[in-house]
């Protein structure tokens, strides 16, 4: 899941269309990897596809020069391989009718993982990368192809685990959150749906279950497949719990919002920006982040991006020895959560949309919500100067907004503990599907192939990420889901043995 990378400018050579919309160039291609076709016929492919694609400036470079092509494994994320193309200079030749000799922009390709059509669908993912580009968010898509995408190469850094603790980059990462959350409007299908995390879950159980079922014949787990089935079980138990939270499955449609669902440290960039660039003013220092990798974008409830971020702070996926691992010591603390449901609710956006879930009334510390009348939007502005029904006196106005806006941050946190179970959940099955079920047909690598070239730091990061024990990590999940539906009163200790 890690992504080192350094930005690139505009996109493709492509046309709009009448509202403004890019236009993304697609091609019927399957780009092979460097391991199955060798590194000078994959630098040749990857050239190609430049042209074919119409990727900015790339058509200036003679395919002949494709050796000359700097191609840097970035990482390999557990759903994709990603790379970093860079040109070589362009020379007199290549500049014919008078073009400029500046360098085309470095692109980032991303070549999907074989095995993770069963968990993506890369249209869905297409559709949003375009509504998001409308808003000038993530990386701009420049092309496309059977297996893979040119993107957007940004000059950043990606967070780590330990980035993401800071308070000051917490903060910030919340501001993005809310401005994802209302800056992007959901489309009536989405709304219908209802949670994305549901319709995962429906798309993945039945293979999870089929996988169970081999791992449990094979021996590997001995009643782990009547462990899964108490696990699907009682998750239709939480949903039911949940729903009934919010007074039925309308009230519940209320709270949707746009979400990433996977704002895990290795989704997150700090761009470097250079020279008098705006992002150095203090005022747009969280603007630094950028947010990539929306394969599990779409609606959700506030309340599960919160849970689902806060458990990321639980992972190391760089561990050298168990990338897998959870360690629940790391989970924020309540004053960590204060920190970003503070920031999160107090980065008001001029011009937004209120959702439904900031106009609510404080709930008690209790975790069952009152959905009481929505108060007037006006009264829960928390940038208003005025508040309804106070004196003019500014000290007193000063109380009542950090009033409004902790007992908003504290309802919010309820919230995310409500749907922690959901993101445990949702993990657990999306572990279990990639699980890799050892057989006597498994092969090493193939004599005579191509030698590689030096290992970078990305290489590493892939090598220890092909470790990544799938089914170790669903197991963790599974046993945090347990421990939740205790915490919250769902079940007793009895009943989950």
């Amino acid at each position: 899941r890690p992504h080192s990378r350094p930005a690139t400018a505009p996109g493709s050579d492509t046309e709009a269309t009448a509202d403004g919309d890019v236009i993304v160039p697609e091609c019927e291609v399957t780009l092979g990897t460097p391991e199955k076709i060798g590194w000078n016929e994959f630098s040749s492919e990857v050239l190609k596809l430049t042209h074919t694609l119409r990727c900015k400036g790339w058509r200036r470079i003679a395919l002949d020069r494709y050796k000359e092509l700097e191609i840097k494994r970035i990482s390999g994320a557990l759903t994709n391989v990603v790379y970093m193309v860079s040109p070589p200079p362009i020379i007199e030749e290549d500049a014919s009718d008078s073009r400029s000799t500046r360098k085309p922009s470095k692109l980032l390709l991303r070549i999907y993982g074989a095995q993770v059509s069963h968990l993506i669908d890369r249209e869905t993912e297409l559709s949003i990368l375009r509504r998001l580009a409308r808003k000038k968010i993530g990386p701009r898509l420049l092309g496309t192809f059977v297996n893979g995408r040119f993107e957007e190469f940004f000059n950043a850094e990606t967070l780590t685990k330990d980035d993401i603790r800071n308070p000051e980059t917490s903060r910030q990462i919340a501001k993005r959150m809310r401005e994802l959350h209302e800056g992007v409007d959901l489309e009536d299908h989405e709304i219908r749906a209802g949670p994305v995390v549901w319709l995962n879950w429906g798309k993945w159980v039945n293979r999870a279950r089929e996988i169970m079922k081999a791992v449990e014949a094979q021996g590997g787990q001995k009643g782990g497949m009547l462990a899964w089935e108490m696990f699907e079980n009682a998750v239709k138990r939480y949903r039911e719990w949940l729903v009934a939270r919010y007074g039925g499955e309308e009230g519940l449609r209320k709270e949707l919002v746009f979400a990433h669902n996977d704002t895990q440290y290795g989704n997150i960039l700090r761009l470097k920006p250079i020279g008098d660039s705006p992002l150095l003013l203090p005022m747009n220092t969280h603007k630094q982040l950028i947010v990539i990798d929306f394969e599990y974008a779409s609606a959700n409830c506030p309340g599960f991006e919160f849970a689902n971020h806060f458990c990321e702070w639980m992972a190391n996926y760089h561990s050298p020895d168990a990338p897998h691992v959870v360690h629940e010591s790391f989970f924020p603390t309540l004053q960590e959560q204060r920190n970003f449901l503070r920031a999160y609710v107090g980065h008001w956006l001029p011009g937004t949309r209120t959702p439904s879930y900031q106009k609510l009334p404080p709930s008690s510390t209790s975790s069952t919500p009152t959905h009481a009348a929505a108060t007037p939007p006006g009264q829960f502005m928390l940038d208003s100067r005025t508040p309804f029904g106070l004196s003019n006196s500014y000290k007193e106005e000063e109380i009542a907004r950090q009033a409004a806006l902790e007992a908003e941050a504290e309802r919010l946190r309820e919230e995310a503990r409500a749907w922690r179970p959901a993101s445990h959940a949702m993990w657990a099955a999306w572990g279990v599907v990639q699980a890799k079920i050892p057989t006597s047909g498994d092969k090493g690598s193939k004599d005579g192939e191509e030698k590689a070239p030096p290992m970078t730091e990305g290489d590493k990061e892939m090598e220890v990420e092909g470790e990544f024990d799938y089914l170790g990590y669903a197991q963790q999940r599974v046993l945090l889901f347990w421990g939740d539906m205790i915490s919250l009163g769902i079940m007793s200790e009895e009943e989950v043995g």
